[in-house]
């Protein structure tokens, strides 16, 4: 009888196991368990930011694809101190050969409904082959290893967005130094212009501050769509604290 494992939306049978199992040929496709990804992310995150760090888990929600060949986590934490602030991590995998796996973790996280997913802070991708469980243990570890650091600079920055004042003129000769530099397209260069002018959500109070100028660069070029948008966020975070705060 297949494994059941409890998968957050709802209970499925993990297609590795049993009857679904699918065929590996050679070395080229080893697909991952769904509950040992999950299983992967829970060890490591318990290692390393315990009870004993002060970081609170405040969620790991996972759910499955309807055909059950893909899968898609999230979890939360809360740093120390920080009521309702700190990272996330999202991570995906497939026994259908359809996605590898990839974990990314940031203040922000953007994901498609294809399962494209990216951090602000970093993200590792490996393809379901030979050794690829075994890999990925030591990259997401070390990956989280790095988020603290990571993770806590990008929050002291978004502080220091929130506090300084930014006019809309400033905000567009940033675009344009933006489109220069090629941080980005032309195309998405238009959307912030008019996200600039009549914003779609209120980021502050005011409205005029380099926090506000940040949000309308990610979501016009989030609009775009395409696997750019994937690329860009901490090109776009360092983009303003490059011209903005130093």
């Amino acid at each position: 009888r297949p494994k059941r494992v409890c998968l957050g939306l709802r209970r499925v049978h993990d297609p590795v196991y049993g009857r679904n199992t699918p065929k590996v040929r050679g070395n080229r496709h080893v697909p991952i368990g769904f509950h040992d990804l999950a299983e992967q992310v829970d060890k490591q995150v318990r290692a390393l930011y315990g009870d004993h760090t002060g970081y609170v888990q405040r969620g790991h929600h996972i759910t499955v694809s309807k055909d059950g060949g893909k899968v898609f986590g999230l979890l939360t934490m809360e740093a120390p101190g920080m009521e309702g602030r700190g990272w996330a991590m999202g991570w995906r995998g497939s026994v259908d050969k359809s996605l590898g796996s990839l974990f990314a973790i940031g203040v922000n996280l953007w994901m498609c409904e294809n399962l494209c997913l990216s951090g602000d802070a970093m993200r590792v991708m490996r393809k379901s082959t030979k050794n690829a469980k075994d890999d990925l243990e030591g990259r997401v570890l070390s990956m989280l290893w790095k988020a603290d650091d990571l993770v806590g600079n990008m929050l002291d920055d978004l502080d220091a967005f929130k506090t300084a004042r930014l006019s809309q003129t400033r905000m567009a000769e940033l675009v344009g130094r933006a489109q220069y530099d090629g941080v980005i397209k032309p195309t998405q260069a238009n959307r912030i212009y008019r996200e600039i002018h009549e914003p779609t959500h209120a980021y502050t109070p005011e409205g005029d501050t380099v926090y506000d100028c940040f949000n309308h660069f990610t979501y016009a070029c989030k609009q775009g769509g395409g696997d750019r948008m994937f690329q860009q966020p901490g090109n776009i975070h360092q983009f303003h604290k490059d011209y903005v705060l130093e």
